[in-house]
């Protein structure tokens, strides 16, 4: 697009900035020699080290080998092809570079650009829906005239619509600087120079970079300026009302949203490197995420403003019911009255476990083979059918004809056993049909990787007698599929029943599985009480396992953040390495299961790479209502000695200010690629990270993670229930949580010894609280009460001894037959009957007004689903992590 400056000089207020001579000739000076290999350049950087953090903004921009200028490969730009025209067009100045020859591909350019003007479009479409919100809430302060609270309500929200109205000033600015910074640097990264002297070009290089990046340190710390402000005017009402005696007009939601440090900035606008490959880290993906990140500065100040005006709003009209489920989330609960309820609760047999996962209890296999089929190669999760890495129809079924030769021993009678796995809902439906009469086929459907196929192998295979011979293998086919290499390997292994010799050729693709002790560690863990089971009470409880192994890390942890802390104070000091799981009003966050699992990646990123891990969850509500920090237990010994908490990770205003943020939502295969920059080529001090993937073993099973990590990545993949022992070392319910989980736990079991949870996910059936892709229609229902009965039986419990519990995200469950007949003979409980379905919300989709009544009860069925013996789960991330959080 036509800009009003060049991309040298960057305009703001209608002036051209340039940097300071001085800077600029000690910029230059270090720039030239850096690229110098026959000058000590480490003296003139040695020199000035002392006063680079006065400069106030780095430079370059562009990683060194990144200029187009030092390239040893460029090629001629062809002005005849159509996809080069953008290229040629960038508005580059003819001082610095040429037209003639370009370091880039041209379509990668083009693609780039038209990103860009995606990219201003959507943020002009975002000041013009925020005007309309202005213009909608600023006549709600006379609602406040009469309030009880007197002027509080009505200057907080004033506040914030003022703040939001400077939002838009600063969202205009940034969006000129943003296509400025684009043109500026791909000119730098693609074209070659011009007939001029190199030193001009340095200097011209200098002033331009100098420029964008001032401005974006400026447009930063004004954006940072403004959220500051809004929490310091927060924090002086708050003190007036509690001054004057009104403590319930001291709104817990706006409390919250300060709880915690102040987040670290570096205000920083450089593009990291990228790789001349296409994917993630390639040049076209890295320059459209850098654009997103830089466009967030526009964009989620302000997105994050808008819906704390709604909630206040909420806050105030709720704190005027007393019945209000939302008013004890919003308002607070009055002083002492949730004390003693978790005591009362906890009449509740919460030490009541199954005893371990038992998968089947016949006598354990002469022969038992694990097909791992390939991973999906989608980044989308629902989006299978295109899925170009999925095998069709007939390929599965020439994979499952290539186990005959086991089908064949085991119609002679050896004990066989095949467990196929896969990640594909849709192939996992098709191999479910194939192999349907053939009981010792066992099919597994994980929502996830599988990263512990030896394990998951012996845990079927079953615990041998002393005397028994057996055989104990994995295959896994390869992307595109392997019917060759899987019927080598049944054929082999049927050779192998009844076999004296141990020497043995293993076909490619075929292995033994290694031995483990998993099967033994993951039944004795399974008795452990879990996060939900907890009470929420100061120092109680067990300590839990992962702080023995993560000492370190947590001390490392509470060291930085004093640190944090004290900087935040004084405004000086060294940039401590930082990683911040991020749910911010802009983009999609997820739901529970999405979550959850983005912030346990989030982590286990922060303990590879030693950064302190922090969360800003601010959307619907600030996360630590619900779930809190973990407190240290008094049986945690010396370690973490006189702290509150364990990890207290709770900070505040990681707004869009300049620096790298990273989006990896729905984007697994980009994510692990990523791995080796994100763990050990990131420089960047602060880095804050979008994510909803669950890239545990990817992390820890990397070759970065294993040797950042040593023997800690080792005793951390060796740990039975990773996730609970990682949910339990992060997270514990509030009070207020606490409470009403275990009010539900009790009417579900209904006075029964054991509980099973149903989780059904139908998706679009609640089109007045969300909209969401269809998981499961209302006629599988039926199935998974089948489900439920099948698992009841084959645990052997007695009928009258267990409850079942549906959990779903739908009222119209009820219409179903078998569901009322269940419920009348006592079966089956659905809550929360009392508040109708003021539980089905979704924490992304659910609009505030709507989800504030039932946050509390929904992340209660989490826990209940958590508590139970048993779990049905169904296609939802949801009912996954809430039993994995109860082992």
């Amino acid at each position: 697009p036509a800009l009003p400056c060049t991309a040298f000089q960057v305009c703001s207020h209608g002036h051209v900035l340039r940097p300071q001579p001085l800077l600029r000739q000690l910029y230059l000076l270090m720039w030239r020699h850096t690229f110098n290999t026959d000058w000590p350049a480490w003296r003139i950087w040695f020199a000035f080290a002392a006063y680079l953090p006065l400069l106030g903004y780095p430079l370059p921009l562009l990683p060194a080998d990144m200029y187009c200028l030092n390239a040893s490969f460029r090629m001629r730009l062809q002005e005849n092809s159509k996809l080069v025209v953008p290229q040629a067009e960038i508005p580059c100045d003819t001082r610095a570079f040429g037209r003639m020859t370009t370091c880039c591909d041209a379509e990668d350019v083009f693609m780039v650009l038209e990103h860009l003007q995606h990219s201003v479009q959507f943020g002009m479409q975002h000041l013009k829906d925020r005007q309309e919100f202005f213009e909608q809430y600023s006549a709600a302060g006379a609602s406040f005239s009469q309030h009880p609270c007197g002027e509080a309500p009505e200057a907080m929200l004033k506040t914030r619509l003022d703040k939001l109205k400077e939002c838009q000033g600063l969202s205009e600015e940034v969006l000129g600087l943003l296509q400025a910074t684009t043109s500026h640097l791909l000119c730098a990264a693609c074209r070659g120079g011009p007939s001029a002297g190199p030193d001009g070009v340095e200097a011209l290089l200098i002033d331009a970079e100098a420029a964008l990046a001032q401005e974006w340190r400026r447009l930063s710390l004004a954006t940072q300026k403004i959220y500051q402000e809004l929490r310091a005017h927060d924090a002086a009402v708050a003190g007036r009302l509690r001054q004057a005696g009104a403590h319930e007009c001291v709104m817990e939601f706006v409390e919250a949203q300060r709880r915690g440090i102040p987040s670290p900035h570096t205000h920083s606008a450089a593009i990291r490197p990228w790789h001349h490959r296409e994917g993630a880290g390639g040049f076209r993906d890295t320059w459209q995420r850098y654009i997103d990140g830089l466009l967030g500065v526009a964009t989620e100040l302000a997105e994050g403003i808008m819906p704390e005006i709604t909630a206040l709003l909420l806050a105030f009209q709720h704190v005027l019911q007393t019945n209000s489920p939302a008013r004890p989330l919003l308002c607070g609960a009055p002083a002492g009255s949730l004390m003693g309820k978790v005591v009362e609760a906890g009449e509740v047999n919460l030490s009541l476990r199954a005893q371990g996962f038992a998968p089947d209890s016949t006598k354990s296999a002469e022969l038992t083979l694990l097909v791992e089929m390939p991973n999906p190669g989608t980044n989308l999760r629902f989006d299978f059918a295109n899925d170009k890495a999925a095998l069709g129809r007939d390929a599965l079924l020439k994979h499952v004809s290539a186990l005959n030769p086991l089908l064949n021993i085991m119609a002679q009678g050896a004990i066989v056993k095949v467990v196929l796995v896969t990640s594909n809902p849709e192939q996992a439906a098709y191999l479910a049909r194939l192999i349907s009469g053939h009981d010792a086929v066992k099919l597994i459907w994980r929502r996830f990787a599988l990263f512990n196929a030896d394990e998951l192998a012996l845990t079927y295979a079953g615990a041998p007698s002393v005397d028994d011979a057996r055989v104990v293998a994995v295959f896994q086919v390869r992307e595109g599929g392997d019917v060759a290499g899987l019927t080598a390997a049944a054929s082999l292994l049927s050779q192998l029943s009844g076999r004296e010799s141990a020497a043995v050729a293993w076909t490619p693709g075929l292995r033994p599985a290694q031995p483990s002790q998993w099967p033994a560690l993951a039944l004795a863990g399974a008795g452990q009480p879990g996060m939900a089971l907890r009470a929420s009470l100061p120092g109680d409880g067990l300590c839990p396992t992962l702080v023995s192994i993560l000492k370190d890390y947590l001390e490392f942890h509470r060291t930085v953040r004093a640190k944090l802390m004290e900087q935040a104070t004084t405004g000086r000091g060294p940039k401590q390495r930082v990683l911040m799981y991020r749910c911010s009003a802009m983009g999609f966050c997820g739901g529970h299961g999405d979550r959850l699992n983005g912030i346990l990646g989030a982590f286990l990123l922060a303990l590879a790479s030693r950064r302190a891990f922090f969360i800003d969850s601010a959307r619907p509500v600030p996360l630590h209502l619900l779930l809190g920090p973990r407190r240290r237990a008094g049986a945690c010994g010396s370690v973490l000695e006189g702290a509150e908490f364990l990890l207290d990770w709770r900070v505040h205003g990681a707004i869009a200010a300049v620096g790298r943020r990273i989006n990896y939502n729905d984007r697994y295969n980009d994510m692990v690629s990523d791995l080796p920059w994100l763990l050990s080529s990131e420089t960047d001090p602060v880095i804050v990270l979008h994510s909803n993937q669950r890239v545990t073993g990817a992390v820890l099973q990397s070759q970065e993670a294993q040797a950042l990590l040593g023997p800690v990545a080792r005793s951390l993949l060796g740990t039975p229930y990773l996730h609970a022992e990682l949910l339990e070392l992060l997270f514990e319910p509030s009070e207020l949580l606490a409470v009403r989980h275990q009010q539900m736990l009790k009417a579900a079991l209904h006075g029964r010894k054991r509980l099973l949870a149903i989780h059904f996910r139908a998706g679009d059936k609640s089109p007045g609280r969300w909209n969401d892709p269809p998981r499961h229609g209302l006629s599988d229902l039926d199935g998974f009460f089948r489900c439920a009965q099948q698992a009841e039986q084959t645990q052997g419990w007695k009928d009258e001894e267990t409850m079942w519990y549906l959990a779903a995200d739908t009222a119209e469950v009820a219409a179903s037959a078998t569901f009322s007949e269940l419920v009348s003979v006592g079966k089956l409980t659905f809550l929360p009957a009392s508040q109708g379905d003021a539980a089905i919300i979704h924490l992304d989709r659910t609009p505030i007004p709507i989800a504030v009544s039932g946050l509390v009860d929904t992340w209660a069925q989490w826990l209940t689903i958590s508590s139970s013996d048993a779990v049905i789960l169904s296609a939802s991330n949801f009912g996954v992590t809430a039993a994995e959080a109860g082992r």
